[in-house]
């Protein structure tokens, strides 16, 4: 039987998912220069300490990350920060899921 999407979104979880979310982000950076670099890792960090990262994961295995998304608010509006989805699976519908988890439709 295959389970609903929102069972494959989970909270990220720090021991799993740090590496991957550091690198895929950090990697996705333009402008690599050392002091845009400082604000990304301080932003990740803000996020990762709030708890404000969901992992989308392959439906058999919750370790294998597909894609993810950062999110917050300033003041009472939702921000979302960064979405990333693995390369090959793009166009898949992961990032609409993400997004409309996060931020469900209204």
């Amino acid at each position: 039987m295959k389970k609903p999407f929102h069972q494959m979104i989970r909270d990220f979880d720090k021991k799993m998912d740090e590496d991957f979310i550091y690198h895929s982000w950090i990697h996705s950076v333009k402008n690599p220069t050392k002091i845009v670099m400082d604000m990304t890792r301080v932003l990740i960090d803000d996020l990762v300490e709030k708890n404000q990262i969901k992992v989308y994961h392959n439906l058999d295995d919750p370790n294998h990350i597909l894609g993810w998304i950062a999110y917050g608010e300033i003041e009472d509006t939702p921000l979302l920060h960064f979405v990333f989805v693995k390369r090959d699976l793009r166009k898949a519908g992961i990032a609409t899921a993400l997004v409309d988890h996060v931020f469900p439709p209204k």
